[in-house]
């Protein structure tokens, strides 16, 4: 009986293991966030926070930037994360180019999905927002989503919600940005006529669902092999 149970978890351990998924969320409620001591707790903005946090357990980080000068995040329990100036609970293009990286700096993971929030069409001055995702690998652009608001910022009780989901996609960062006119032109997102202003587009980033790389057969065949070696051990002590 223990051989033919050995044969068939040998077998399956030709094929990859998947991996359980993570949830870091930067909104009610919390998740994958190593501290949070002085996050917001309700609707209110709070900010400046720190540059950076670490996630899950110190295997990524979340940081803000301006350009490539490193800036404040910023935090209401509802949006999400933002970056402090400008609007200051926000990832926005007043003043310059803000953007939030997170960096999975222990080992690539798999993106299925991402929310992003206070992103509206129109907003008050009937521009309609847009927000870009960068996924990178090995310091190469695998892959750009583009997400437009799709509800009215003058409706009670809306956040602002836009997400992205589909084949997961390998990362080892993440760059969350409001795109330029010339870019979405580029990305056939929109045409010349369209209502966007980039300097008045904003957004909160809001949750992600990762999955860390599967472990590979071969290693959980060695952890059955050690395990069935512990059976016979405790079977002639």
């Amino acid at each position: 009986m223990l051989r033919r149970a050995v044969l068939i978890v040998v077998i399956f351990a030709f094929f990859t293991v998947p991996a359980l998924a993570d949830m870091i969320s930067f909104v009610d409620p919390l998740a994958g966030v190593d501290d949070t001591t002085g996050w917001s707790t309700n609707d209110d903005q709070v900010g400046p926070l720190a540059h950076s946090y670490n996630l899950l357990g110190s295997t990524a980080t979340v940081a803000a930037f301006e350009n490539v000068t490193e800036k404040f995040l910023s935090h209401r329990l509802t949006r999400g994360l933002g970056v402090w100036g400008g609007e200051d609970d926000e990832v926005d293009k007043i003043g310059g180019d803000e953007h939030i990286d997170i960096l999975f700096s222990t080992n690539p993971y798999y993106i299925s999905e991402i929310e992003i929030r206070s992103l509206f069409d129109p907003d008050t001055d009937k521009n309609e927002e847009w927000a870009a995702i960068a996924f990178w690998k090995d310091g190469s652009l695998v892959q750009t989503e583009y997400l437009v608001g799709n509800e009215d910022l003058g409706t009670v009780g809306t956040d602002g919600d836009a997400s992205w989901s589909g084949t997961p996609i390998l990362v080892d960062k993440l760059v969350f940005y409001v795109p330029t006119i010339e870019e979405l032109q580029d990305a056939y997102k929109i045409g010349s006529c369209h209502n966007y202003n980039p300097s008045l587009s904003e957004f909160a980033v809001a949750e992600l669902t990762v999955n860390p790389v599967p472990v590979p057969g071969a290693i959980l065949l060695g952890m059955i092999g050690l395990s069935v070696a512990g059976v016979k051990l405790r079977k002639f002590a």
